[in-house]
């Protein structure tokens, strides 16, 4: 098994040559995983499953984004950090402890008097000893458990709440891919039977389908983190075969968590006044002669 994490908004900062900010909400559309030989001795094949993991851009996701992304900013500015100079310092998460690489962004949870800097993650437990800080724990803990339903009268349970923690568990989709065993060669030689020696011809096959989703995955700043399981295992009598596996993700849109205007003021709806209409809210009068 093999596991690693990609990160959409650098993948597409280099496909369009500019800064793709990595805090926004990424609707991936679909997503191929093809497999191909990696040496000459590709003598068993192999087939593929992988299991993509991601955190749900939901209210409550895009309100944990908002509510840490002042304190992270806020450090900054006071820590004398040169913000206009640095274009590329903005915050990045990593995803869990075991996935996450030095674009990962820091904060001091001790506050200023705080010297180690701890990682910025989607999931986990915040933890001064590893040096995490979880978007997950920092936003349960501003929130108030759900309460059980009870009656008007007495203490008597009428009802569980249906959820226990607001901020969402990651979600998984998984997608395949095969390579046959015979593939990578035009025939085979058999071993010898009752003294005759033959060949045959080797079959070949590859899968590697497009996984288009019913409706896009919202997926929280673009991050993805994925674990792939290859089978059949090599045994003794076979040579170690090597396998490359790609991956394609197509991604319809990307939209910013924060919104601002040309005056750097945050956007907000207008009022509406009548059926249909909306209005900005401001309100002009003709000066009289």
């Amino acid at each position: 098994m093999a596991s690693g994490h990609i990160d959409l908004a650098v993948e597409l900062s280099k496909l369009y040559g500019k800064n793709i900010r990595q805090g926004q909400t990424f609707k991936v559309k679909g997503i191929q995983a093809s497999v191909k030989a990696g040496n000459s001795e590709y003598d068993v094949g192999m087939s593929t499953l992988t299991k993509f993991a991601y955190c749900p851009s939901t209210k409550h996701t895009r309100d944990a984004w908002r509510k840490a992304f002042p304190v992270w900013a806020n450090q900054k500015k006071l820590r004398q950090s040169a913000m206009i100079g640095a274009r590329y310092d903005d915050l990045e998460y990593g995803y869990n402890l075991d996935h996450n690489d030095n674009r990962t962004s820091t904060i001091y949870q001790g506050g200023m008097s705080d010297n180690t800097a701890d990682k910025m993650l989607l999931f986990g437990n915040s933890s001064e000893q590893n040096q995490v800080f979880s978007l997950e724990d920092f936003y349960e803990q501003l929130r108030t458990p759900p309460a059980p339903s009870k009656y008007s009268a007495g203490e008597q349970v009428v009802k569980q709440p249906k959820f226990t923690d607001y901020y969402p568990t990651e979600r998984v989709v998984a997608v395949s891919s095969t390579a046959s065993a015979m593939g990578w060669q035009d025939s085979i030689t058999l071993p010898i039977v009752g003294g005759v020696e033959g060949t045959a011809l080797g079959g070949a096959l590859s899968l590697s389908d497009i996984h288009q989703f019913p409706e896009c995955l919202d997926v929280l700043c673009g991050l993805m983190k994925f674990d792939i399981y290859g089978i059949p295992d090599d045994t003794t009598f076979q040579l170690q075969d090597n396998a490359l596996i790609q991956f394609s993700i197509w991604v319809e849109s990307f939209k910013p968590i924060l919104s601002y205007n040309k005056r750097g003021r945050a956007n907000r709806r207008g009022k509406s006044y009548g059926r249909g209409k909306r209005y900005s809210g401001r309100r002009y009068s003709r000066r009289r002669k």
